[in-house]
Order: C-alpha cells, then sequence, then structure tokens
C-alpha cells in the first residue's frame, strides 16, 4: 500500500522546463523537513508533493541519490512519482540538492 509521506507544498521548488523537473534545496523545505516511508511493506523514502494550484497530491519516491566522489557526502536527492493504480503518468520528476 502506498502511504503518504511527508507533505511539501509545490511553491517550496522552481519549476525547471528544460529538464521538466521541479527544484529546491533541501534548505528550502525548512529545517524540519524529513522524508517519509512511501510503502507500509518497505523502507523507501519520498514526500507528497501538494500542487500551489488544486491542492492535487502525488507521492513521489527517491529513486537514486547523488554523492560527491571524496568524502562521499550526499549532493542530491532524484525522486520519480509513484505511479497511480490506473496507469496513469506524470510527466515530471523531483531534484533536490543537499546545500
Amino acid at each position: 500500500m502506498i502511504l503518504n509521506p511527508t507533505r511539501v507544498s509545490s511553491t517550496k521548488f522552481h519549476w525547471v522546463k528544460a529538464s521538466s523537473e521541479f527544484f529546491a534545496e533541501i534548505s528550502d523545505l525548512g529545517h524540519s523537513f524529513r522524508f517519509g516511508r512511501v510503502y507500509d511493506d518497505a523502507a523507501d523514502q519520498g514526500l507528497t508533493l501538494v500542487s500551489r494550484y488544486d491542492s492535487r497530491e502525488i507521492v513521489f519516491v527517491v529513486d537514486r541519490i547523488d554523492r560527491d566522489g571524496l568524502e562521499n557526502e550526499i549532493t542530491g536527492w532524484h525522486l520519480s512519482p509513484v505511479l497511480p493504480g490506473d496507469g496513469g503518468s506524470i510527466p515530471f520528476t523531483i531534484l533536490i540538492a543537499n546545500d
């Protein structure tokens, strides 16, 4: 079952048309932001993006983590939408940079 992880308004992100993604630095999401569990039977982490226009909610899951080569510190999280059961698609992703 898909859970409802941490809710974040799309107003916290910048739209990047060239890459069809929402972008934010982790500090833009607030000092208390934490990823939440996406599935009840797995440890996958993510967030729920809430539309600034119609309050529609879409769950995203972290699918890739970027790290720097020297100290292995996280430099960014790439999130993909959890596709709805009706087979629809979400034509964008999320990138959160670790600042």
